[in-house]
């Protein structure tokens, strides 16, 4: 059984944002997947944002206009999407 936070980094991964990215500029696209790799240091998804990856960040705001990952969070985590804020 996956983290909720293990979830989300992976849904972060699905977005067009970084399937682009892996196509465009694949060491950027590695650099992302280095900082997230490691689930288990994320209390929260603040704490992935605080990373201030600006591919990251734009790929945490596809999922959070995704209804289709927005159902897959309410379903599978106790994550409080409603009081995720990305600047």
């Amino acid at each position: 059984m996956c983290s909720d936070i293990e979830l989300f980094i992976n849904l972060i991964y699905m977005t067009d944002i970084m399937n682009n990215l892996q196509d465009e500029n694949f060491n950027q696209y590695l650099k992302c997947v280095r900082l997230t790799q490691d689930w288990e240091t994320f209390d929260n998804v603040q704490d992935i944002i605080n990373l201030k990856n600006h591919y990251i960040n734009k790929a945490i705001k596809e999922v959070l206009q995704n209804e289709k990952f927005i159902k897959k969070i309410k379903e599978n985590t106790n994550l409080e999407i409603d009081k995720i804020k990305i600047l």
